[in-house]
């Protein structure tokens, strides 16, 4: 729910954590199930009717609670080893089906930590975040083969960074918006998202319960934080750069476990009095966020990523499962949020109090080391004694096509693609003119740009040798060509007419096709030199 009630500033505060009580994780489910109620207006008017009633109304509670998965969750942290402290595991698992939430690690113990980072502690997400991009371009119509750059450095207007763009590193090639995943591209996803457009993808974080915190100034001067919707005017925003809550990413990514509907995350089944008067009962409030298509599309990609992407280490023995990495900028904060059909789990590990690097047995922590291992560890016991059941596969696609995007100062990473021309010809042809003459890829001299054609990435003091190197190999190919011919032509014995057309055709068609792929490349070369 969104307020304009402050939050403290700052909201890892906590005490000194000791070394054993680092990953134990008891107590946050029940004070959660506790601050519930005590807000729940079907047990008193006031505060002080619901106090009353939760600590001397003799109230049956019924929560969402599942014990043996409480103690999966809480034996999965120790894959994590001990700091002393300095790093908590966070875990949050939700049914897809209704939003219950089924096991929740909200920090080491709440003795030590007040703080329940699971739904109270704001981390960014990374790029678990990129979730929503994928959501929001699929239901906008894209398709899993559709191909995106995803060249690196990638560039983009914006007025407040400095010198008026915003500059992002992490991609590599052009390739599907399922192989972008795979390698969590930041550059790719950067690109998808201003291609589907920001406002989509604010929209479809929040439609899924997403929020999250923004400095205020009140009319008193006084300054704080305060809850509020996703913003879609930050250029960042696909790369997880605005704080959230582990539990609601867990709900948000149950979206696609369970066909495109939303459940909201909730702790609290029924609550009877003491003679069993039903004084309260949850009603599931599913709504349709995308498509069921969309939503099986997504998992399709989430599921390969786990296959053979970035989360590869969360795969189980035996269940299907699906999910995305996360790693914050300074591998501040890890994450790794996937599902099954049964089951949508966050884990998150971080600094309690602030944005401290990971860095664990001396080697900066990503989300697909200890996150996705702790994922893995908590749903293999919990899968082991359901039966093991796949997604249900979307429907057959469109072919894929190319996603152009540029701005005024990034071309989108496009550029000329190169073109290979292998002729195939017969044996005594191949044995004429060797295969290096016959089947040479011709590859373009230049690159398109804004200005025209140029040599790329070749410092002017090697543009001549460059271009009569290329020219002499041309010349030569011809007159290997040529060679041969009068080889023939003067071999002792009679000469076959049916060999020599042969040689003499061939040498013209490569002659012919050579010219006509490099004569105007060589001769705009040399100009340039000339000029």
């Amino acid at each position: 729910k969104i307020n304009d009630t402050p939050l403290p500033t700052q909201v890892f505060e906590r005490e000194k954590a000791t070394a054993q009580a680092q990953l134990v994780g008891g107590s946050y489910f029940s004070e959660t199930v506790k601050q519930v109620l005590l807000d729940l207006p079907e047990l008193g008017a006031t505060a002080q009717d619901r106090y009353d009633a939760v600590f001397t109304g003799g109230l049956r509670v019924y929560t969402t609670y599942e014990p043996a998965a409480q103690q999966a969750a809480e034996a999965a942290t120790l894959k994590v080893p001990d700091s002393g402290g300095k790093y908590f595991v966070g875990v949050a698992a939700v049914d897809p089906k209704n939003g219950a939430v089924r096991a929740m690690v909200g920090g080491p113990d709440f003795e030590t930590s007040k703080v329940n980072y699971v739904t109270q502690g704001w981390r960014q997400p990374g790029s678990s975040f990129k979730y929503f991009v994928l959501m929001a371009a699929i239901e906008a119509g894209y398709v899993p083969n559709d191909t995106i750059s995803g060249a690196s450095p990638c560039k983009f207007p914006d007025p407040t960074a400095k010198d008026g763009v915003y500059v992002a590193t992490g991609g590599g090639k052009t390739t599907t918006i399922t192989g972008q995943t795979q390698v969590s591209s930041n550059c790719g996803f950067l690109r998808l998202g201003q291609t589907v457009g920001l406002d989509r993808v604010a929209d479809m974080a929040n439609r899924m319960g997403m929020s999250t915190i923004e400095s205020y100034t009140g009319e008193d001067g006084s300054t704080g934080l305060r809850e509020t919707p996703i913003p879609s005017d930050i250029l960042s925003l696909p790369l997880g750069s605005k704080e959230v809550h582990p539990v609601n990413m867990a709900a948000a990514y149950a979206t696609a476990a369970n066909d495109g509907i939303y459940n909201p995350p909730y702790y609290v089944d029924k609550v009877t009095d003491a003679k069993g008067k039903v004084l309260y009962q949850h009603q599931s409030e599913g709504t349709r966020v995308v498509s069921v298509e969309t939503a099986r599309l997504v998992t399709q990609v989430l599921a390969k990523n786990v296959t053979g992407g970035t989360g590869r280490k969360s795969a189980l023995k035996e269940q299907e499962s699906a999910g995305k990495t996360g790693t914050t900028q300074e591998n501040a904060d890890t994450w790794f949020v996937g599902y099954t059909p049964y089951l949508s789990t966050a884990v998150w590990l971080g600094s309690p109090t602030g944005r401290d690097k990971i860095v664990i047995k001396g080697r900066a922590v990503m989300g697909g080391d200890y996150t996705a291992q702790v994922w893995q560890a908590f749903n293999e016991p919990y899968h082991a004694l359901l039966p093991s059941i796949d997604f249900e596969p979307p429907e057959p696609t469109r072919k894929g096509k190319a996603i152009r995007y540029t701005n005024k100062v990034d071309r989108g990473g496009t550029t000329k693609k190169p073109t290979t021309t292998t002729t195939v010809l017969a044996a005594t042809q191949r044995r004429a003119f060797g295969f290096a003459a016959i089947a040479a890829p011709a590859r373009p001299l230049f690159a398109r740009t804004p200005n025209g054609y140029r040599p790329p990435m070749r410092p002017l003091d090697r543009e001549l040798p460059w271009c009569a190197g290329r020219t002499v190999r041309e010349l030569l190919a011809i007159t290997g060509g040529l060679a041969i011919v009068a080889a023939e032509l003067y071999r002792p014995g009679p000469v076959d007419p049916g060999n020599l057309a042969v040689y003499v055709l061939a040498t013209l068609l490569l002659a012919v096709r050579w010219f006509a792929a490099r004569a105007a490349a060589v001769g705009a070369c040399i100009g340039a030199i000339v000029q």
